[in-house]
């Protein structure tokens, strides 16, 4: 169904949106829209992220099942190695984040490197304090390191730093007012980071920006389990919520907040800018675009 959206990726002139059960496909240039889906060649129904590798022309789409396509001008390759591994306890992917010609998988068990290019899984990474199984939220780039938002903290290694399957080669950020919590989001804008750390029923979401090496700012809180996602859109920091997307600027100041598209009430998961116009996946009122 197109009214809904859970994941969004932009590229190739094209918006990417799904819900679970198929992708609808946008054409900025021409205005119009298509679908994927099994029928069409997928692999799988239950879509989980999809993402844009704009170095391979590629679009990523992970499943709930752990199965991975990578589309390329029509052709699909089925990556299955995760869904068919033994990984005791939870098996799930929670975010794609594109490196060049790789992408990060953010999951339960780690964050697992798939070379685009060679279509194949290059290693799985183990951020963590010892080598019990950490899950990771989500992973960005900033300047030449990593970032992986953990049930444990926020851990970071130089991208180029071989052994990162080890978690010795991996170091906890400080600075944050609880560094051994867990944290659900990260998005990378300027030389800072945006993290989101969960609440409870009886405590705030919050949402912190960092630089490396210095201390947390608190930039926004809102009601336990509200906040969804926090991503960079264009020039700004989106932060979805279930009633609210409110764009911050790089510095963490409050710049737009959206709670309705005018026919509906938002509802928001995550947005993207492509040029001037900002496009919302939203739950209830599928793939929204807005100046």
């Amino acid at each position: 169904s197109y009214s809904s959206s859970l994941s969004l990726a932009a590229g190739d002139d094209k918006v990417f949106s799904s819900a679970g059960a198929a992708i609808l496909v946008y054409d900025i240039t021409s205005r119009s829209a298509s679908s994927i889906s099994r029928v069409t060649g997928l692999n799988e129904t239950l879509v989980s992220s999809v993402a844009w590798c704009g170095e391979e022309e590629t679009l990523i789409i992970a499943y709930r099942n752990t199965s991975v396509d990578l589309l390329k001008k029509g052709i699909v390759t089925n990556i299955p190695d995760i869904k068919n591994k033994y990984i005791p306890g939870l098996k799930e992917i929670y975010g794609v984040t594109v490196a060049g010609s790789r992408a990060l998988l953010s999951g339960s068990f780690g964050i697992v490197v798939i070379d685009i290019r060679g279509r194949y899984v290059a290693d799985t990474w183990r951020p963590g304090s010892d080598g019990e199984v950490n899950s990771v939220s989500g992973t960005v780039i900033l300047g030449d390191r990593i970032y992986a938002a953990t049930a444990t903290g926020i851990f970071s290694a130089p991208l180029a730093r071989p052994g990162l399957s080890y978690f010795g080669n991996w170091e906890r950020l400080e600075g944050l007012p609880a560094p051994e919590s867990s944290y659900n989001g990260i998005a990378a804008a300027g030389n800072a980071l945006f993290i989101s750390k969960p609440g409870s029923a009886i405590s705030a979401d919050s949402l912190f920006r960092i630089i490396p090496g210095e201390d947390a700012t608190l930039i926004h809180t809102s009601p336990g389990g509200s906040m969804r996602s926090v991503s960079v859109a264009g020039n700004t920091v989106s932060l979805a919520t279930t009633s609210a997307l409110r764009m911050f600027s790089v510095q963490g100041i409050l710049q737009r907040e959206i709670t309705g598209y005018g026919f509906t009430a938002a509802n928001p998961v995550t947005a993207a800018v492509t040029g001037q116009t900002l496009w919302i996946a939203d739950a209830s009122a599928g793939l929204v675009s807005t100046d």
